[in-house]
């Protein structure tokens, strides 16, 4: 009898704690991010509107993390576009940024699953930057213009590409840092986990998903909006996770679950 009156209370605060970061994430998205044009066109959001759906769905599972997503999307397109119209795929990436992530860490939980997580963090940074390479090396790059990114059809100078190296190294660095520095304590919410975590899901949805429906939306070349939105992911994929992590670490005496 218990177990059946606690499962109401439950699920009354999962929903209270879902409304809050609802509206957190309305105020970060809508008022609190700074909307960086490419080619023009406002393609390029930068801020920390994400983070609540992923926390939600890696504490309370997939579906909640994806709720917080949509809900958050669909209220806040009402109050502020950002200058861009509505696009249905926009949806369902918020969808999938807090589900993939829930996923990811409810396959860790029920099947206590231990993958080396350093060389998948390894691999994933890897495909982000090497994307970079494909795009710079091919006689392509970022130059900004009157407060707008345009790619230049410019020889790379050598000291970028030397750079560009360095970027690449390092961050193959910190990932196996990360893995050797781990916290094993409170093992499920993990350094190392939740960097693949935000690495994955902004491949996914970031890098590939909503900059197809930006090609869709505007009519423009897929390449036209990735170079700038991968050089994005290089910046937020660490400060999400730190802020992810503290944020989870924080939280961990007070989580309750299923």
């Amino acid at each position: 009898m218990k177990n059946k009156k606690s499962k109401p209370n439950y699920e009354t605060k999962v929903l209270a704690i879902a409304g809050l970061l609802i509206a957190v994430t309305v105020i970060l998205e809508r008022f609190l991010s700074i909307f960086i044009p490419i080619a023009g066109l406002p393609a390029l959001r930068f801020g920390f509107g994400g983070i609540p759906a992923v926390l939600m769905g890696i504490i309370y599972g997939p579906f909640w993390g994806g709720m917080v997503g949509v809900v958050s999307d669909l209220i806040g397109v009402t109050i502020n576009t950002g200058g861009a119209p509505y696009f249905p795929g926009f949806t369902l990436s918020a969808f999938l940024r807090g589900f993939i992530p829930g996923l990811i860490f409810l396959v860790i939980k029920k099947n206590k699953i231990k993958f080396n997580f350093t060389l998948l963090n390894v691999f994933t940074l890897l495909v982000i930057s090497f994307s970079i390479v494909a795009l710079l090396f091919n006689g392509k790059y970022l130059v900004m213009n009157n407060g707008i990114i345009y790619l230049a059809q410019k020889p790379l100078p050598l000291w970028i590409m030397a750079l560009f190296i360095v970027l690449v190294l390092s961050f193959v660095l910190i990932s196996v840092v990360i893995g050797k520095k781990t916290d094993n304590s409170w093992s499920i919410y993990s350094l190392d986990k939740i960097l693949f975590a935000v690495s994955l899901h902004t491949i996914l949805i970031s890098l590939i998903l909503n900059t197809l429906w930006l090609s869709m939306l505007y009519n423009k070349g897929f390449l036209i909006f990735l170079p700038g939105r991968v050089l994005s992911a290089l910046i937020t994929i660490p400060l999400d996770t730190l802020i992810l992590y503290t944020l989870l670490n924080a939280l961990k005496n007070i989580i309750s679950e299923p």
